[in-house]
């Protein structure tokens, strides 16, 4: 009996995790080449593109809210630390890690900001 509920119970947690978040319907308005950038717990959709390879990259940023498609952020944003981004990261909806209305997280532990610190 305690094997059959210890296996249950495995089971069950297994099941919890293996499910991914759903990608809300886009919303009119966000464009097929935003993608979607969440979790459960929300998102937004976003586009990122590389603007010219100055001394101090930029990035073209647009961040949409996920409910209704209206642009939250739309501006140049730069990296926190010297460097780029790999432009194939930029296509990556694991790459970005959240965005907290100033600043949008990247998995490797640095962030995008309209003014970096």
């Amino acid at each position: 009996m305690p094997a059959l509920l210890l296996m249950m119970f495995a089971v069950m947690a297994l099941l919890g995790c293996s499910s991914a978040p759903a990608v809300p319907a886009r919303p009119a308005g966000v464009p097929a080449s935003a993608i979607w950038a969440g979790g459960a717990d929300g998102g937004v959709f976003l586009r990122v593109t590389q603007g010219p390879p100055t001394p101090h990259p930029t990035y073209d940023v647009v961040i949409y809210y996920d409910s209704t498609g209206e642009v939250w952020f739309k501006g140049k944003m730069r990296l926190n630390t010297p460097g780029a981004l790999d432009t194939h990261s930029l296509r990556d909806p694991k790459f970005f890690q959240g965005w907290d209305g100033i600043r949008l997280y990247l998995a490797d532990g640095r962030y995008l900001a309209a003014r970096p610190e």
